[in-house]
């Protein structure tokens, strides 16, 4: 198989004002920072979506927080509807950590600002970071678990 590199940023407000829309209907709000604390919120079954408006504003501007708060959100909007989200925020440790939805929205946000095709072909977290517009953090995270998936499948098993 042949990946085909995504080789720029994807335009993540696009996605969210136009693609998420058309597809599936989605809503959303900037509403501004003296009525909203939070930098994002969404309501997967309402398919509603709100960020802060300085977020959005940084995020049309390529700031790689923004960016990903956006996917973030995003990733709930997708990977949520129709079931009770556990937040790991709020103490509750009962569940593994891929049970959590604020993890599962990281890791969507993640894989969507940087695709594996994308790992595969850089040489180093900077790099993605310049490619992708994103964090170091995320990039390290992207490229910290790819080496070690890449890892398992290169040992020798018994």
């Amino acid at each position: 198989m042949i990946a085909t590199v995504i080789s720029s940023p994807i335009d993540i407000v696009r996605v969210l004002e136009h693609f998420l829309v058309t597809n599936y209907g989605v809503e959303y709000e900037y509403p501004p920072k003296d009525e909203m604390s939070q930098e994002g919120l969404t309501r997967p079954d309402d398919r509603s979506i709100k960020i802060r408006l300085d977020v959005y504003e940084a995020a049309c501007k390529g700031d790689p927080r923004g960016r990903f708060t956006i996917a973030h959100e995003i990733g709930h909007l997708l990977l949520h509807q129709g079931v009770t989200p556990e937040f790991a925020r709020d103490g509750n440790q009962a569940h593994q950590i891929f049970e959590d939805s604020e993890w599962q929205a990281d890791e969507f946000a993640g894989a969507l600002l940087i695709p594996s095709s994308a790992v595969e072909s850089c040489d180093n977290p900077e790099e993605l970071c310049e490619k992708y517009g994103v964090s170091i953090e995320a990039a390290e995270t992207r490229y910290r678990n790819h080496v070690k998936r890449k890892q398992k499948r290169l040992q020798v098993r018994p």
